[in-house]
């Protein structure tokens, strides 16, 4: 693997990711970031892991990124809405809004059981 292949590094992350080696996925996309620290999917992709590990500073922090990078992917929103509720923050209904109103139609559920 080339250390400079941005690419690479954060397809691997996701194929590690896929695979259940979380640790593993998160340093691929700290490589690529590295390399290049305005890699939307290496922050959103990172920001869904350390989620999905219950490592909610840091996945607030990649998922902030991921939106300052790109404000109009609408998974970004619903992931960041989903670590605000479990860490009883405000903002998740807002956030949710925003993903639905960019198409991301998963986060009606979401919006349907915490929202209103």
């Amino acid at each position: 693997l080339d250390p400079r292949h941005v690419l690479a590094h954060s397809n691997l992350g996701v194929a590690y990711s896929r695979s259940g080696q979380m640790e593993l996925a998160i340093e691929s996309y700290g490589k690529a970031l590295a390399i290049n620290p305005n890699l939307f999917d290496a922050y959103l992709n990172r920001g869904i892991d350390y989620f999905t590990m219950n490592v909610y500073e840091e996945a607030l922090q990649d998922l902030g990124n991921a939106i300052a990078i790109n404000p109009s992917v609408g998974a970004s929103y619903y992931f960041r809405g989903l670590v605000l509720l479990a860490i009883n923050q405000p903002g998740a209904c807002a956030d949710f809004q925003r993903a639905l109103q960019r198409g991301f139609k998963q986060a009606a559920e979401q919006f349907s059981q915490h929202c209103k």
